[in-house]
């Protein structure tokens, strides 16, 4: 089991709270943010993606930067161990906890679920086509290059989780309803499922988990964790 760690956020508390108050800067990230070139797959209007981009940008990000994104609509709180951003977008309720080291976001999660049924995440094909554009080399918004390492997935149902390390027999598997997948992409070579989960959580390593839950009937529930070590 995962244990979180973190320092005193007192602090955060008030620094969000004044931070809150002056907001008259867009949104930015201390990852660089336009000053380098952004990877190709941000360039792509997949929702999932776009989240994804959404999430990698906040690496770096310090508690300010944070508080401005209420500017875009985001509803900003403070969970004593992260900063939380939540807003409905296109029927989807995306929420996202930021994770600092400091006074810097160094591990984002982005969550995505459908408050009414038929969203664009409807269709399992949708998830698979967001994990296609990655590529087997996932470069994250911070320039630091990402290899994917593992699946693993299973049938809701059961309780046997079973791995994969070819890429292309990841996305060949990603076809089944009433399954979970659960990708990896890293720069850390390794294929135990358990050391790329907790690597990418404390941020000994930089990388994507992205997980994806389809049943019949239902709309994807799309889960995202990634990491730069750069800022931890």
């Amino acid at each position: 089991m995962k244990k979180i760690f973190f320092f005193t956020f007192l602090f955060v508390l008030a620094t969000l709270v004044a931070c809150r108050k002056d907001s008259s800067k867009e949104p930015s990230s201390g990852n660089g943010g336009g000053d380098k070139p952004q990877p190709e797959w941000t360039k792509s209007d997949n929702f999932i993606l776009v989240q994804l981009a959404m999430a990698s940008n906040t690496l770096g990000c310090t508690v300010s930067d944070i508080a401005a994104f209420e500017e875009d609509g985001w509803m900003v709180s403070s969970n004593l161990i992260y900063l939380h951003l939540e807003k409905t977008i296109e029927n989807v309720d995306v929420v996202m906890n930021c994770y600092l080291n400091g006074d810097t976001v160094f591990h984002t999660t982005c969550s995505m679920s459908s408050l009414v049924p038929g969203t664009l995440l409807a269709n399992l094909s949708y998830a698979k086509a967001a994990v296609e554009t990655l590529t087997s080399q996932f470069v994250m918004t911070t320039s630091e290059v990402c290899d994917f390492r593992l699946m693993s997935y299973k049938e809701i149902s059961e309780d046997k989780n079973k791995h994969v390390t070819s890429f292309d027999e990841a996305l060949a598997l990603i076809d089944k309803e009433d399954y979970s997948y659960t990708i990896f992409w890293t720069d850390y070579a390794s294929t135990n499922y358990e050391e790329l989960s907790d690597g990418i959580w404390f941020g000994s390593m930089s990388g994507l988990n992205l997980g994806i839950l389809k049943s019949p009937g239902n709309d994807c529930i799309v889960s995202i964790d990634i990491t730069s070590k750069q800022y931890q």
